[in-house]
């Protein structure tokens, strides 16, 4: 399934002035941050042991059973209804079925515009009929609260099949079982949906802030909102883009034209400072002088790149706190401290208020004569300042929200999102657990595969694997012939074992898999604390063995390429399917390579695929609670003059509420026609 994704190749593009200088030491990660977002991310989730647990059914979780009679463990018939709640342990904007929400949240997102998001299909509504038109000849006409209660009760449900619904056939799991590939029903199929989120509304003059609302600055600067500078149709960044609040900006990359007056662009554009010197309206006002309370954006983390190597160093005083140089000029020499990355952390209350903003940059020397084109990244996160409720072992298991992080569905993968991706953890001091649990080490933001570039080497990009996107990247490996041959001869420092069981097979170190961190999320939501959530990728080995033709100048069975297979399958309800990983296998292709280059270096492409293949979903089994219990018999015309046949052969019993309900009924009628004659 999914979107076919090309991937193009592409190149990576002192003096001391009066610096901003925050005194207290800034840790990696701020408080409640959602660990997968953010320029101050680690490679792997951090967690707890404590709160290590597994659950080990086919349920997912976050769902809940539809079937009665069977427990969670057990069950394959459940609903999965807040789809829109993508961050484990945040309160997802608007999303009001949100477990981590505080009422006071789902209140604000109640009286907005945009309204709760729909993370469920919509529920069976009710048709009415009026007490006028139940019999002409003898009309039931009833004022006041008896005409109100006959119009309550003449309702019925528009759907009131005793079938709850329709849910997929589970299809099985195929861990282990990479020939499911080479057989028809693994075989790929595609298709390409198009999503297009939707806008957010206009506001009413409330101070509180909404989603998609704009942030006022308290500078004329930058049309006087906090900037957010975003590619336009030609690449180039324009300033006047601005962040909304509650809208995250992510993998958001433009580019500078500098190629001349580099002095003039050094102090300006490329000056980081321009970023931090502002304040931010803690509320919402449509003027700028209406601002009661203006939050000053506080410096978090600045590091310093190298140009050359693409180390990050951070930048601290002599007590530690993060320390901002104004991008300098030099003639002759180039810009110091030009900003490449800007990134934007701001805490909000949950009534809507802005409480504290924090400044994440990279800084980095672009020299006088490489000037031209410079590339430059901007991303805005919203993190809450308070959590709903205590985090605990028990709470994990029931939401899978204690470790922050974002996730790529709920349960089910959603298209675009990161491909979960996982290592076995390692218990600290390497004990074990009592009940031997076992917890994985989630890389974030997802499985990462080396991406496009015209040279195989040390400082090619990472690609994130996304969900339901095929996508092929590459490089060019040059080599001399001593290389060639040690290469085919399993040799030398391009070539890495496998860690198969034979350990002979060496593979290019640019297309290696770690065999330890070969693990899936089988769920979008697949949780790093229950290892029952995830499968093993299967990794096959090289069939063959590189051989030598010194003669012909030629290796047989050179490996020169990398493929990822991913099978899908949907659960659940066939309304509202859940997309689940089922099978997954990575394995080398090889080819015969002839060193014929004169000059005597040559280059070998080296390829690597990713494909998801869905399965094809044949089997949905109806299902239909059991009947509720019946409490007594009643008499065939109890509900005349209504005219009410048996459905599907059923005895004339009536449950508790159907009984109530025509007994009230009749007493409201009878009731209304007494007090009439009555008063004649």
């Amino acid at each position: 399934m999914g979107r076919l994704k090309f991937l193009l190749f592409g190149l990576l593009v002192c003096q001391e002035a009066a610096p901003l200088v925050e005194n207290s030491t800034q840790s990696r990660l701020y408080t409640n941050q959602i660990q997968t977002y953010g320029c101050n991310v680690n490679d792997f989730y951090e967690f707890e042991w404590e709160l290590v647990y597994a659950l080990d059914r086919s349920m997912p979780q976050g769902c809940t059973c539809a079937k009665s009679s069977s427990s969670d463990s057990e069950c394959n018939v459940f609903d999965c209804e807040c789809t829109c709640d993508m961050s484990a342990g945040a309160c997802d904007p608007n999303c009001c079925c949100d477990p981590d929400c505080l009422e006071v949240e789902v209140s604000r997102f109640e009286d907005s515009d945009i309204g709760c998001l729909l993370g469920e299909r919509d529920p069976g509504f009710q048709q009415c009929y009026n007490a006028e038109g139940v019999n002409e000849r003898y009309s039931m006409e009833v004022t006041g609260t008896s005409r109100q209660a006959l119009d309550e009760l003449l309702c019925v449900q528009a759907d009131n099949t005793d079938i709850k619904g329709e849910y997929l056939a589970d299809p099985g799991n195929f861990e282990g079982e990479s020939s499911i590939f080479d057989e028809a029903r693994g075989q790929k199929s595609f298709s390409y949906p198009n999503y297009v989120p939707g806008d957010s509304k206009e506001r009413g003059s409330t101070t509180v802030y909404y989603r998609g609302d704009a942030m006022r600055v308290a500078t004329g600067s930058f049309g006087g909102f906090l900037p957010m500078p975003t590619a336009g149709f030609d690449g180039q960044c324009l300033d006047t883009n601005y962040g909304h609040f509650l809208e995250p900006v992510r993998g958001n990359r433009c580019a500078r034209v500098v190629q001349s007056d580099l002095g003039r662009w050094c102090g300006s554009t490329l000056d980081a400072r321009r970023f931090a010197n502002l304040m931010v309206c803690s509320e919402y006002k449509t003027t700028r002088g209406g601002c009661t309370k203006w939050v000053p954006v506080q410096l978090g983390r600045v590091s310093f790149r190298d140009p050359s190597t693409l180390e990050e160093t951070p930048l601290r005083n002599s007590t530690g706190g993060a320390v901002l140089p104004s991008a300098d000029f030099t003639p002759g020499s180039g810009c110091a401290f030009a900003a490449v990355s800007i990134c934007y952390y701001i805490y909000h209350t949950p009534e809507g208020a802005i409480d504290k903003v924090f400044l994440d940059a990279t800084l980095t020397n672009m020299s006088a004569f490489s000037a031209g084109l410079v590339h430059q990244s901007f991303s805005l996160e919203f993190l809450s300042t308070q959590r709903a409720g205590e985090v605990s072992a028990k709470t994990a298991a029931a939401s899978g929200n204690a470790v922050l992080r974002g996730r790529s569905g709920n349960p089910g993968y959603v298209a675009g999102r990161p491909l979960l991706n996982a290592r076995a953890a390692d218990r600290p001091g390497g004990g074990q657990a009592k009940e031997a649990k076992e917890a994985m080490k989630a890389r974030v933001p997802g499985l990462l595969v080396y991406g496009a570039s015209p040279l195989c080497d040390d400082r090619m990009p990472l690609q994130v694997v996304n969900f339901g996107e095929d996508s092929i990247s590459g490089c060019v490996l040059r080599l001399t012939y001593d290389n060639f041959t040690q290469m085919c001869s399993q040799t030398g420092p391009l070539v890495r074992s496998t860690g198969s069981s034979s350990g002979e097979v060496r593979v290019p170190k640019y297309l290696w898999v770690d065999e330890a961190s070969a693990y899936i999320g089988k769920f979008g939501n697949a949780d790093p604390l229950d290892a029952s959530q995830w499968l093993k990728m299967t990794l096959e080995e090289q069939p063959d063995t590189p051989t030598l033709e010194p003669g012909l100048r030629s290796c047989k069975y050179l490996t020169t390429s990398l493929h990822f297979q991913f099978l899908v399958g949907h659960v659940g309800d066939v309304g509202n399917p859940q997309a689940k990983v089922i099978g997954a296998r990575a394995y080398y292709g090889s080819e015969e390579v002839v060193f014929s280059s004169e000059s005597g270096v040559q280059g070998i492409a080296l390829t690597t695929t990713v494909s998801f293949v869905t399965i094809e979903e044949k089997e949905y089994a109806p299902y239909a609670p059991p009947p509720p219990p019946v409490l007594w018999s009643v008499p065939y015309d109890v509900f005349y003059p209504f005219d009410v046949s048996s459905a599907r052969g059923r005895t004339s019993t009536m449950p508790l509420s159907l009984s109530v309900g025509a007994f009230s009924l009749f007493m409201a009628y009878f009731s209304t026609h007494q007090t009439s004659a009555l008063a004649v």
